[in-house]
């Protein structure tokens, strides 16, 4: 739980963004991808973790790509 009080607090002040993947067809959880540093360093880096039973399937490359895209037009 530590880590969740801990995201909240960062996110409500801007500074990091995290979010979870799941699978188009069916909801299911595939991992969690975030910004990291947003507004105090001015640049951000990227976090990502996905379920071992997900793994060489695209969906870290997938999750990148939504999330940069996201990041060029909102940030």
């Amino acid at each position: 739980y530590a880590f969740i009080e801990q995201t909240t607090g960062r996110r409500a002040q801007g500074g990091e963004l995290i979010v979870t993947l799941r699978r188009v067809e069916d909801r299911s959880f595939v991992g969690v991808i975030g910004l990291h540093a947003l507004l105090v360093a001015k640049r951000a880096e990227i976090g990502l973790w996905l379920a071992a039973h997900t793994h060489r399937q695209g969906f870290g490359f997938e999750g990148c790509d939504g999330l940069l895209r996201w990041a060029a037009q909102n940030v």
